[in-house]
């Protein structure tokens, strides 16, 4: 087993004088240890191309490790503050690897190869083929973190070796879709092998009575997720504004983060998003979307539509209000403002995930103005939605009798959760939603570790990832027996995370 041999400082002049390593760094430095390998070439040259195609440049290994740790520190940070100080660190990191990188490539097409460069002579007499280079990410692309909003419990499960007992963390409606819906859909099984409709016009048709609009005024995606990221598409380019709360829905954020936006984050009041803090905001920054969700995800709270129609007054000129409406099935009467939809200020999204019981099928919609909707026809992935999906969401509107015994279910589950929790000494957040806040007393490392303690429980709920909203864990409208589950594990979990740290 050898070292590769030290280029020496005057050798490395000699070869940039003949053109071949063309302003390489990692000049004079002890190359990487190729355990098994052996140079039968011992020319400076030929140990430098090797390391140059095996992308070993002590240099580049170097920068490519501390713009790793930085994407991690970015990822872990949870001060805005922070979060742009290494952003930046990023930024500086990712320009010095690309040179490194990038003038190793142009050494290793400039410089001819060797006749032959083997390694480990034997039987087998390998040759060592050029490295590949990969694909060339965008710098937006590469400076962002890999990650994605949320862990599912499938993976949740896999890590812990078990399956959750109690699946009450997604928000899921978990009495699932109207029976008229599946028979729907297992009818439109049969002809999978067609294409959907890529116009949805029946669907649109179905929505455009009900919502006073026309199917001019509607756009599906693969749910709210899927129209959230083509408006952000639309509107948004590198470093424009765009105003959310701290503590919203992450999908959003991480749309805008992918296309290049900047963010700007508002505090809740009183567990409800601040409307005239967001709007405040949004003119402070000349923002092009601010995000509303109504009623709200993760706190269950919401606005009366007589309050956001009156605070559209303050919307600035040129923003656009993304009114989330996921949960509007479940709210009281009035919850939704009453909008033209040919107003060119407003988008609202709406979902077959959570009333409809239609999650794993991808549903969603958006109402806007038909120039802005039309827009969507320029970046949308028209066959997006699959020919069942559409058969069932159909149905499922069609069926208000089934949607009604539904909503009855929800208020019954999230009843008995504020009772689960009251028994255990803890308050809950007043929802219009089908899950609910349950404010753990403490903070957010408290609460975290309950929720760490009913997961091993083989419940899985969730929580808000900033304070003082994390103060609470949200509970899933469950089934009777779910609940039971809830109610035998939450005194053990409150008990373990309130136990003294040995």
């Amino acid at each position: 087993m050898a070292n590769w041999h030290r280029l020496t400082e005057a050798r490395i002049r000699k070869a940039e004088a003949e053109g071949t390593l063309s302003g390489l760094a990692g000049e004079g430095r002890l190359l990487p240890e190729r355990p098994g390998d052996a140079l039968i070439d011992p020319s400076d040259a030929v140990g430098y191309r090797i390391m140059a195609e095996a992308g070993a440049l002590p240099e580049e290994i170097t920068l490519k490790a501390r713009l790793d740790a930085a994407r991690a520190d970015w990822q872990a940070a949870t001060i805005e503050a922070d979060k742009r100080r290494h952003m930046a660190r990023i930024a500086d990191l990712q320009m010095r690897y690309e040179i490194a990188r990038d003038a190793r490539r142009k050494f290793l097409r400039q410089a001819p190869a060797p006749a032959a460069l083997r390694l480990d002579p034997g039987p087998s007499e390998a040759v060592l083929a050029p490295a590949m280079t990969g694909p060339r990410y965008p710098d937006l692309i590469a400076r962002l973190p890999a990650t994605v909003p949320f862990t599912g419990p499938e993976e949740i499960e896999r890590v812990q070796g078990h399956p959750f007992r109690a699946r009450l963390g997604a928000n899921e409606n978990v009495y699932g879709p109207s029976p008229k819906a599946l028979t729907a859909m297992q009818a439109a099984d049969a002809e999978i092998w067609k294409y959907a409709d890529p116009s949805h016009l029946d669907l649109k048709t179905e929505i455009s009575t009900r919502m006073g609009c026309r199917p001019a005024n509607i756009v599906f995606g693969e749910g709210i997720d899927g129209c959230l990221g083509n408006l952000v598409r639309l509107l948004v380019a590198p470093g424009d504004p765009v105003v959310t709360s701290e503590g919203a829905y992450p999908t959003f954020a991480y749309h805008v983060n992918g296309y290049g936006g900047t963010l700007h984050k508002v505090p809740y009041r009183d567990d409800h998003e601040d409307i005239a803090a967001l709007f405040a905001k949004a003119a402070e920054v000349d923002a092009k979307i601010v995000y509303l969700s109504n009623p709200d995800n993760p706190m269950g709270t919401w606005h009366d539509g007589a309050t956001i129609e009156a605070a559209l007054e303050d919307l600035p000129d040129g923003t656009v209000l993304a009114l989330d409406e996921a949960y509007i099935e479940f709210a009281p009467e009035g919850t939704a403002p009453r909008i033209d939809p040919e107003d060119p200020r407003v988008i609202r999204f709406r979902t077959f995930s959570k009333a409809y019981g239609m999650a794993g099928a991808r549903v969603g919609y958006a109402v806007a103005a038909a120039p802005l909707i039309s827009a969507f026809d320029k970046v949308r992935n028209h066959f997006s939605m699959n020919r069942s999906a559409q058969h069932g969401a159909l149905a499922a509107l069609q069926d208000e009798v089934w949607l009604g015994e539904l909503r009855e279910k929800i208020t019954v589950a999230n009843e008995r959760i504020a009772t689960i929790a009251a028994a255990n000494g803890l308050a809950t957040v007043p929802t219009s939603t089908n899950f609910v806040a349950v404010d753990c007393g403490h903070d957010g490392a408290f609460a975290k570790r309950v929720l760490e303690g009913l997961a091993r429980r083989g419940v899985f709920v969730r929580m808000p990832g900033v304070a003082p909203l994390d103060r609470c864990i949200r509970v899933s409208a469950g089934t009777g027996p779910d609940l039971d589950i809830l109610a035998e594990e939450l005194p053990k979990a409150l008990a373990e995370a309130s136990a003294p740290v040995a």
